[in-house]
């Protein structure tokens, strides 16, 4: 493990430059290893996992949640508040779960993620905010139902890791110079086996980030 990334020393340095952080170079702003607070515009504030393999966890952490699709922010969560049921394709860590909760708690969630590492930091971000009753499904999602072939990509920079977070990872050998083994098998299901399976009166929310 890189002296940076002890947990630590990863703390103690963000903590001093964070205050830095509307200054400080992209390239200066690493990657974050233990949980951290986000804070949001509604006064909530979710507790967030950190991986040093996590684009998403590092730019939350330095720029907030301005900084990761703040294009999306402000429809996300009206339509969060005004629905029932969420439907998170490609939940990743879970950042787009944990923000429909903050802004409805009533929401009706499946969080959909294929990924066995997203999973891990998945559920654990549901446990550091002790939200209860989203419904995750370990699978993929498709025209079909079965099973299919998934490559876990490894960023070669952190050899060291049990989970690796990136978007490389999915049904094609990883490219861009991540590195995978032989890939593992994992179930792949339909919207409507979904549907019918976790009793989903409807679908008000669709988010859909998949490779």
């Amino acid at each position: 493990m890189y002296p940076l990334y002890r947990p630590t020393v990863n703390r103690t340095l963000r903590t001093l430059l964070k205050p830095f952080a509307p200054v400080l170079p992209t390239r200066y702003q690493f990657g974050v290893n233990t949980p951290f607070t986000l804070a949001l515009p509604n006064g909530k504030r979710l507790k967030i996992a950190g991986n040093e393999s996590s684009y998403v966890s590092k730019v939350l952490f330095w720029k907030g949640w301005q900084g990761y699709e703040s294009h999306l922010f402000g429809v996300f969560t009206r339509m969060a508040r005004a629905g029932a049921v969420f439907v998170d394709v490609g939940a990743n860590i879970g950042y787009y779960t944990l923000l429909s909760r903050a802004y409805n708690a009533d929401l009706k969630v499946v969080a959909v993620e294929p990924m066995p590492a997203a999973l891990h930091f998945l559920r654990t971000n549901l446990a550091l905010n002790g939200i209860e009753g989203v419904e995750i499904g370990a699978t993929a999602l498709s025209d079909t139902e079965g099973m299919v072939a998934f490559y876990e990509a490894r960023n070669r920079k952190y050899p060291y890791l049990e989970h690796h977070l990136t978007g490389a990872s999915g049904m094609d050998v990883p490219g861009d110079g991540y590195l995978s083994g032989p890939p593992i098998q994992v179930p792949v299901t339909t919207l409507d086996s979904l549907a019918t399976r976790y009793a989903l009166p409807t679908v008000d929310l669709l988010k859909i980030d998949a490779e």
